[in-house]
């Protein structure tokens, strides 16, 4: 073990450190150097920031005001529409212009302005709220009184003369920016200039102090043996602490494969003690319809019916909700599996539900990968049993499964990712609603139009993150969904379970 002391630091025979005077100079110019360097530094990027920060400022309020002009030639050119044809459809941009010229006006308000700028502000503001009134009373007109009323408006010149104040206000501002910005690059030249000079120079110094620093540890270099053997002495009180602790975290490890091992088997005997009473409530039921069908009458049938789907639900809501915790505690170790493969045997078994649906489904070439065989098979049931389930009324379902071409590449943590890609026709759904789809238990239907707990797409992103990557989807209501998984393609890095 080599150890190099700091300059100007010796130890006694105790084992302290004392300075030597001799020593402490290239310590000293050492701390100076390096403070001076950091306040120089620090001053530069400052600066820098600052002048950035400016011309930031002025780039955005450029963009602002010509994006307001924008919104106002647009609110007038949509009312033009409107009266050239009379029809609504061309009433509509002209609210949304006004829309946006209200949230571009806000905008504006709360932009950096210097004195003269808020001042062409405020004219500018009001310039635009006479002419946002003028196309209002124009288009009062026209649904008032007619397109002509509207034309004798518009020919007295009013809105002219309100556009080119318009105009003028926001070319004076949009220059004066332009100025500002100017002025901001041409201080940040000026600086980085000053800032190169500056650090130059330090750095040059630097260079005297770490020759100056060279001698001192040579020197130092010279008194090292005297509390080797103190600093050897310390090094193996460091490696009895660590394996100390070593053995603490092993034990702590044991401990929570133990606790995990426990929950597994709390879930396992908490699931068969809930299924059992449901098991009774459907036989008992099943016995009492049978039995005393006739005696129940409408009423009491239609209870025992009730019953007996609420215990067909809850029965698979705990199957769903073991499948959902055993994702990661009952899984597999990951193995050569071929995609294709997977979805000729998920097609094979949803045969019944295919016909019944009259459903097309079509796979192209989809790549092999290391996964959990089980966790394949459920996300291409659940992803493929969703596109035949919610297809629209009386539209066969046609599904597509394709993955990206094997030069289309994407990684991810070093790993390679494959991206897969499951499409429908069916009743799609709002992306407002994307991130909520995924959670377990939220459905975007009541049960009465489609069957199921809400939980397996929850699986299908669990499984997908098992595997290194995602799930996500793309829709349109009534147009139809595309559900993307991207997985990697070896899990080295994520093929880890918990060992019993």
């Amino acid at each position: 073990m080599t150890t190099i002391p700091m300059p100007g630091l010796a130890m006694n025979k105790w084992g302290r450190f004392k300075l030597h005077l001799e020593d402490a100079v290239p310590l000293v110019l050492f701390t100076v150097f390096f403070l001076g360097n950091a306040i120089l530094g620090y001053g530069a990027l400052r600066n820098v920031a600052e002048i950035q920060q400016e011309a930031d400022n002025a780039r955005a309020n450029i963009a602002l005001i010509h994006e307001l002009l924008v919104e106002v030639l647009r609110a007038e050119t949509a009312q033009r529409g409107y009266l050239l044809t009379g029809l609504d459809n061309y009433a509509k941009p002209y609210f949304d212009a006004r829309s946006n010229i209200d949230h571009k006006l806000v905008n504006l308000a709360a932009a950096r302005l210097d004195h003269e700028q808020r001042n062409r502000f405020y004219e500018l503001q009001v310039h635009i709220d006479d002419r946002v009134a003028e196309l209002q009373r124009n288009y009062e007109l026209i649904r008032s009184e007619g397109i002509d009323a509207a034309v004798q408006s518009i020919l007295s010149h009013r809105g002219m003369r309100q556009m080119a104040d318009i105009d003028a206000l926001t070319t004076a501002m949009a220059e004066s920016e332009r100025v500002m910005l100017d002025n901001s690059l041409e201080n940040a030249e000026k600086r980085r200039v000053t800032s190169f000079v500056l650090m130059l120079t330090a750095n040059l110094v630097g260079l005297g102090l770490v020759l100056l620093s060279l001698m001192a540890v040579r020197k130092a270099r010279r008194k090292e043996q005297q509390y080797l053997d103190e600093l050897m002495d310390a090094k193996e009180g460091l490696e009895h602490k660590v394996l100390e602790r070593t053995s603490a975290l092993q034990h702590f490890s044991n401990e929570l494969k133990r606790s995990n091992r426990e929950l597994q088997d709390f879930a396992f005997v908490a699931s068969h003690d809930l299924q059992e009473p449901l098991r009774k409530i459907r036989a008992f039921g099943d016995r009492l319809q049978q039995s005393y069908g006739e005696k129940l009458g409408e009423q009491g049938a239609d209870y025992v019916r009730r019953m007996q789907l609420a215990s067909e639900r809850m029965s698979r809501l705990i199957n769903d909700l073991l499948s959902f915790s055993r994702i990661t505690t009952k899984a597999k170790p990951f193995e050569p599996v071929s995609l294709n493969r997977i979805a000729e045997e998920v097609i094979d078994d949803l045969e019944v539900a295919i016909e019944e649906a009259g459903a097309s489904i079509s796979c192209g070439d989809l790549p092999e990968i290391e996964a959990d065989v089980f966790q394949m098979k459920q996300l291409f049931q659940n992803l493929i049993g969703n596109a035949i389930k919610f297809h629209k009324p009386g539209v066969p379902p046609i599904i597509t499964i394709t993955a990206d071409p094997p030069d289309a590449k994407h990684t991810s943590g070093g790993q390679e990712l494959v991206t897969l890609r499951f499409s429908d026709n069916g009743i799609g759904f709002d992306e407002v609603f994307l991130d909520r789809i995924f959670l377990p238990f939220q459905r975007l239907h009541g049960r009465g139009e489609y069957t199921g707990t809400g939980i397996g797409l929850a699986i299908c992103r669990r499984v997908a993150e098992r595997h290194g990557g995602s799930l996500t989807a793309t829709s349109k209501p009534d147009i139809g969904s595309t559900f993307i998984v991207t997985l990697a393609r070896t899990n080295q890095v994520f093929a880890f379970e918990e060992q019993a």
